[in-house]
């Protein structure tokens, strides 16, 4: 008797997990067969208009100086040499866009070919505490013009296609260097320094957009003279402009337009800013008048009216003390079109 209920609970059992087996292997087939298929036309994540300058897709993209070196002299009858090298963002067209729009010709881009750059991701050089100069291709070997003799400031971000900062840990860089030789009285030099270096051992607020207008007289151009800087990784940057036989010609760094952006963006070292909560804020006076405290570190628009406008920012402590540096306060002019008349 006992063995024949075994032998029926036994049965009962194999029938069961044959149940389970038949019922399981549809559905995996079923998984299998729609399991999704990544898309042909899928986008850079540099071209995602989705993606803020803050989206996690950023956050391993690095800018740094290749030159001019930090402390650097250099003579201003040659003109400053800069060279960026940028990793883990893209500039510039996606590259079956380039190829598609590049003249086959051999002559100058289309208008379609220049809109395409236009819109793409780019990096903002900002000589001083001035306004930017947009750079669509690393690795570039650049020679500045136009300071004058003293200490001089460079700093480089990247910047999404609409003109937003990006705002991972390292794409932002700085450079402090001389035109011109250092003078041999220290405490001369220093004086001449604090007005224009910060000091990073305290937090720096660069003020990037509005952009404002470029000093007159400052120029950059791509030296033909100088090697292609080595990128990051090691190799060798496949967008860098074909050798001419003039020794310079227009960058596309002032030959490009930039963004007509009207939101206030900037990058931050050093600091933060919290939305509630004691912390660094920033302070916005635009013609006199001050606006709400900027406490979030995103875009912030500005009631910016056609005409000139001027736009002054300041970066505050936990206390709304300003916090000293050498750019921390930032006074920018804005010139917006003014509509037509009838």
């Amino acid at each position: 008797m006992n063995r024949r209920r075994t032998g029926m609970q036994l049965a009962r059992a194999l029938l069961i997990a044959a149940g389970v087996m038949l019922a399981t292997a549809p559905s995996k087939a079923f998984a299998r067969a729609h399991k999704k298929k990544p898309a042909a036309n899928q986008i850079r994540a540099e071209d995602d208009s989705q993606l803020a300058g803050d989206a996690r897709a950023f956050a391993k993209a690095r800018v740094a100086f290749a030159a001019p070196g930090d402390g650097a002299e250099i003579s201003a009858a040659a003109g400053v040499p800069v060279q960026l090298e940028v990793k883990g963002y893209a500039l510039g067209p996606a590259p079956s866009k380039a190829e598609t729009l590049a003249p086959t010709d051999g002559g100058a881009p289309s208008e379609s070919a220049s809109t395409a750059t236009a819109t793409a991701p780019f990096a903002l050089l900002l000589v001083d505490n001035d306004a930017a100069l947009r750079i669509d291709e690393t690795n570039l070997a650049m020679h500045l013009t136009g300071l004058a003799p003293g200490p001089h400031l460079l700093r480089a971000v990247l910047s999404r296609p609409w003109g937003e900062v990006v705002k991972a840990k390292d794409a932002f860089a700085m450079v402090r260097f001389w035109v011109g030789p250092r003078p041999t009285d220290t405490v001369t030099a220093h004086e001449h320094e604090a007005k224009v270096w910060p000091d990073t051992k305290h937090p720096i607020l660069t003020y990037v957009f509005p952009l404002g207008e470029l000093r007159a007289g400052v120029a950059l151009t791509v030296d033909e003279s100088l090697p292609t800087a080595p990128s990051l990784d090691g190799s060798s940057d496949a967008g860098a402009l074909e050798a001419s036989a003039q020794p310079a010609k227009p960058s596309p760094a002032s030959a490009r337009p930039l963004p007509v952006q009207t939101a206030l963006d900037f990058y931050l070292s050093g600091a933060q800013l919290k939305e509630h909560g004691r912390a660094n804020k920033i302070r916005v006076v635009i013609d006199k008048r001050e606006l709400p405290i900027v406490r979030a570190w995103k875009p912030t628009r500005l009631p910016l009216k056609p005409g000139t406008n001027h736009v002054t920012i300041d970066l505050l402590d936990r206390r709304s003390t300003k916090v000293k540096n050498a750019v921390n306060r930032t006074d920018r002019t804005i010139t917006l079109p003014t509509p037509a008349g009838p």
